[in-house]
């Protein structure tokens, strides 16, 4: 058996190496429930806290559109109603609904599409 040890993998152009059959998160960030505060991320460049309930979440490397899946979870109460409101190539809203009322709450995405 074979053993491959890397601390980077890229082309040979230099860039991002081509995953073949497969794909990976492209995005993802775990946030406090003030919406202020990053706890956890990949590929975010920041967030904002954008109105009770509301956080604006911008990429680092831009996505090649908005053609993505992103799937938001709330951090707690499964009550809440977690939806995204606004994306594009740049970054996205991920929203918070509780009894049809913008709640605060930790919140947690990941994002599935192409790096532009």
């Amino acid at each position: 058996m074979s053993t491959l040890k890397a601390d980077t993998i890229q082309s040979t152009g230099g860039g991002a190496a081509t995953l073949t059959k497969q794909t990976a998160a492209k995005c993802f960030h775990l946030g406090n429930e003030a919406g202020t505060t990053i706890l956890k991320s990949f590929n975010v460049a920041s967030m904002a806290d954008t109105g009770t309930g509301k956080q604006t979440i911008a990429f680092t490397s831009n996505m090649d559109g908005n053609s993505m899946s992103i799937c938001i979870s709330p951090q707690g109460n499964v009550m809440d109603k977690p939806y995204i409101d606004a994306q594009s190539s740049t970054g996205y809203r991920g929203n918070m609904v509780e009894s049809s009322t913008f709640t605060d709450r930790a919140q947690s995405t990941m994002l599935h599409g192409d790096l532009a």
